[in-house]
């Protein structure tokens, strides 16, 4: 099972806890969306994982007066039950939750997500620029046999430094200058 899967789910649940009032605060609680959300996230973990965490769902107990309420402390401890549970099989290899030592995993891969996020869109954007081009340029020319090559190539292209590397080689396979290059990429 990939932990990339998981993680969304994962980090769903460590937000519950550290938003769940404090026993200090108040003994229960009477809001179904607190059990309902648990509830659904772990109905979700089952059918992504294939494993049963059943066991970590909240269930009402009705009260006459006030309706369905569910105890602070169980909603808290089977929380952090899960979350101790998935962090045991998936990211042991990972900070701790609750350590209180910084995660620089999540910033990583958000920065490293963010990072995907623009080289796709510059991807696309170039892919843009050859089709806008192909048309004005002679068929059976350098420049041509060029556009095409590198459009074929867009796939295969996963850094900024491959891009680089593909059209720079490109270039000279087929004779182009960086004067050439610039109008393309105008």
């Amino acid at each position: 099972m990939n932990k990339e899967t998981i993680r969304p789910i994962y980090m769903e649940l460590q937000g519950y806890l550290s938003q769940a009032p404090k026993p200090t605060d108040r003994m229960e609680i009477y809001e179904e969306t607190f059990w309902n959300q648990l509830n659904n996230a772990i109905t979700l973990l089952n059918e992504i994982t294939g494993n049963d965490y059943r066991r970590f769902c909240i269930e009402p107990k009705f009260e006459s007066d006030l309706g369905n309420m569910i105890d602070l402390n169980a909603y808290r401890l089977k929380l952090g039950g899960l979350i101790n549970n998935l962090y045991g099989q998936y990211f042991a290899d990972e900070v701790e939750p609750f350590s209180g030592k910084p995660s620089t995993i999540i910033n990583q891969q958000q920065s490293q997500s963010q990072h995907q996020e623009v080289f796709v869109k510059i991807l696309f954007d170039i892919r843009d620029k050859i089709d806008e081009q192909l048309p004005m340029v002679a068929d059976g020319s350098p420049e041509k046999s060029f556009l095409n090559k590198l459009k074929d190539s867009l796939s295969s292209i996963s850094s900024i430094a491959g891009l680089l590397n593909t059209i720079f080689t490109l270039a000279s396979q087929y004779g182009l200058s960086m004067e050439q290059l610039s109008t393309f990429f105008k």
